[in-house]
């Protein structure tokens, strides 16, 4: 093979550079993939902020450093996990684009983290509304497209809240589901908007036992 500064190239130098040229090919690729969208699950969070899934209390505790409380027996009432799970820490404020939020931080057993869960800190029609459109279209520009959906006005036991499940978006990514709920009470028709990080592995284990 002619060298561009003329001889030839031999066969042992033309394989330690196509070796040099092949991770870089692959780092290019992997840029771009990323950008279009085709890497998506790349950016599924294995938990939630600095929070990562199996985390005990005392870890969930360093890693939001003075942001996390001890959970308020009241508010704790508001949040669902699994089965035994149980909220003892939250961020009593949390700031997502000007609305605040409460997060609780859910443990089932060996007090490991499985869930994390967002509560707008309001019941305002309006507010509600226009919270749950932009999370909606938020979450979807950065994951994709929804995995799952519904859409209902029966009376049931929704998965954030007692009362009228108005409407659901999920998202299933590799380590984690995320749903976006916006919910009504049954009786006073207050709105509430939430969003739930779920690790899939305690969510599949929920599953195997139905």
């Amino acid at each position: 093979m002619p060298a561009e500064g003329g001889g030839n190239i031999t066969a042992m130098e033309t394989t330690v550079r196509l070796r040099t040229r092949i991770p870089a090919i692959t780092c290019l690729f992997a840029m771009i993939w990323s950008e279009t969208g085709c890497l998506k699950d790349n950016l599924s969070p294995g938990g939630w902020e600095n929070a990562r899934w199996g985390m005990n209390e005392e870890q969930v505790t360093r890693a939001f450093k003075e942001q996390v409380t001890p959970v308020n027996p009241d508010d704790a009432a508001m949040a669902e996990g699994g089965k035994s799970a149980q909220s003892a820490l939250q961020i009593p404020k949390f700031d997502i684009d000007g609305r605040k939020f409460r997060v609780h931080f859910l443990f089932g057993s060996g007090h490991k983290l499985e869930t994390v869960q967002l509560l707008l800190l309001s019941d305002n029609l309006y507010l509600a509304d226009a919270t749950f459109k932009d999370l909606e279209a938020k979450l979807a520009e950065k994951y994709g497209p929804v995995a799952f959906k519904s859409d209902d006005d029966s009376l049931g036991r929704s998965l954030l809240f007692r009362g009228a499940l108005s409407s659901t978006r999920g998202w299933k990514l590799s380590a984690t589901t995320i749903e976006l709920g916006y919910y009504r009470a049954s009786q006073d028709g207050e709105r509430h908007v939430g969003i739930r990080y779920i690790s899939n592995e305690v969510r599949n284990q929920s599953t195997k036992r139905l």
